[in-house]
């Protein structure tokens, strides 16, 4: 995200150094210069209008908080100090309020800070501005006059099937809730899905034709990406608790849970190893992303990826000898391959798109399945190096995530969320 200043100093956000940080150049040339260098993701800069002070977010997903630094990238503190989630802070027309949105009252809404520019702080308790609102909001103030523009925005995701290599594809759920998927049982009978069915985001267990079964996750406490262990006796997810992310596993039979590792920064996406021995996942350590794979046998972990920029999304080779994953590098996303002991790292796709969510077929070695832009499922050959569309979907409002293999590699489910909006303005905020 770009902001541009009235003498012609752009801030924006970027990974360049292998973490999102803060960043300003001039339009009339010189060099970059890196603003923050905080343990936090920084995000969606702004200008004040008088160019003395910059708001930004920054936390680890899926907690985000305001912080402003004034523009010699000292004096940063956090105005907001919340558990919720803070995004897209604009300043009034003034410079002396914040607006940005947030779920602190439920559901996303536009909040105001009064800013004192003297000092850096602000000055009351946030007010809520508008009500109703929509899983996200999104605002524009005019400068020269009292009003506001926002939009708000709804989704509603859902499971998919592709069926491969026919590419038929049929919808699995038809629900209000959120349900993306996240892997399936070693009998091809349950599919485990991401569900915010019961109002927190949970680990839930589907039949092959989308009807819900049950919470595996205990109710209340958010959880994410359930998998389950090639016996099908245990199940790995990730508890999302305050700044905290933990990484546990489930016997499935007694409901027991044991904790694997945590981590302040972030940690995500648990993947079994095929004789499951090892869990692959990856995590933030020193505001580095990279794959990182914890031993069942040693009770160790250990640092798989050491790449310049962030890797993320791993999943196994059939034999379990290599590794699949994404490397993020600004807006261009790449498919990359290593092998287990993590060597011989080597990218697999080029471009200037997004190639996300790499998945190893569970049957072909030489079959790498991924996410195209968000938008279509494309399969990668390995030995030739052959990218093949395998769906066409077309529609502007549609994003496609999460896909994951049948363990017979007959199918493919994903999730597809569908978004819609509407534009308000507002006088007198």
């Amino acid at each position: 995200m770009l902001h541009l200043l009235i003498e012609s100093t752009l801030v924006f956000q970027s990974p360049s150094r292998g973490s999102w940080d803060i960043w300003t150049v001039s339009l009339e040339g010189g060099a970059l210069r890196q603003l923050t260098r905080d343990e936090e993701f920084d995000y969606h800069p702004n200008w004040s209008p008088d160019g003395e002070w910059i708001v930004y977010g920054s936390g680890f997903n899926p907690v985000y908080n305001l912080r402003v630094i004034d523009r010699s990238g000292k004096s940063g503190r956090f105005l907001t100090d919340e558990d919720q989630r803070v995004v897209r802070p604009v300043w009034s027309s003034d410079g002396k309020s914040i607006l940005y949105s947030s779920d602190r009252g439920g559901s996303m809404n536009l909040w105001k800070l009064s800013f004192a520019a003297s000092t850096g702080n602000i000055q009351e308790m946030p007010r809520q501005v508008t009500v109703g609102g929509g899983a996200d909001v999104d605002a524009s103030i005019s400068l020269h006059t009292n009003l506001l523009a926002y939009a708000t925005i709804s989704s509603n995701d859902d499971v998919w099937e592709f069926e491969y290599p026919s590419g038929r594809t049929k919808r699995l759920t038809y629900e209000t809730s959120d349900e993306f998927p996240t892997s399936t049982s070693p009998d091809g009978k349950q599919i485990i899905v991401m569900s915010n069915r019961a109002g927190t985001q949970g680990v839930w267990s589907s039949d092959t034709e989308g009807k819900i079964l049950k919470q595996i996750s205990a109710k209340g406490i958010s959880s994410t990406f359930g998998t389950i262990s090639p016996d099908g006796r245990r199940i790995a997810y990730v508890i999302n608790f305050g700044n905290k992310d933990t990484l546990v596993v489930q016997d499935i039979e007694s409901g027991s849970v044991t904790e694997i590792v945590s981590s302040d920064e972030g940690l995500e996406y648990p993947v079994w190893s095929p004789d499951g021995k090892e869990l692959l996942y990856h995590r933030v350590t020193n505001q580095k992303v990279d794959v990182w794979i914890h031993s069942f046998v040693t009770s160790l972990e250990r640092q798989l990826t050491k790449l310049e920029f962030p890797a993320m999304f791993p999943t196994w080779s059939p034999d379990g000898k290599h590794v699949t994953f994404q490397v993020e590098q600004g807006i261009v996303r790449t498919i990359w391959v290593t092998d287990a002991d993590g060597r011989n790292a080597r990218q697999m796709t080029v471009g200037t798109e997004e190639h996300s969510h790499p998945q190893w077929s569970p049957v072909n070695p030489d079959l790498i399945l991924f996410v195209l832009n968000h938008k279509n499922l494309c399969a990668l050959t390995i030995s030739t190096g052959k990218v093949t569309q395998l769906t066409n979907y077309i529609e502007a409002d549609l994003v496609l995530d999460y896909p994951i293999w049948s363990r017979d590699g007959k199918r493919v489910y994903y999730g597809i969320t569908r978004k819609t909006g509407d534009v308000y303005t507002l006088e007198g905020y």
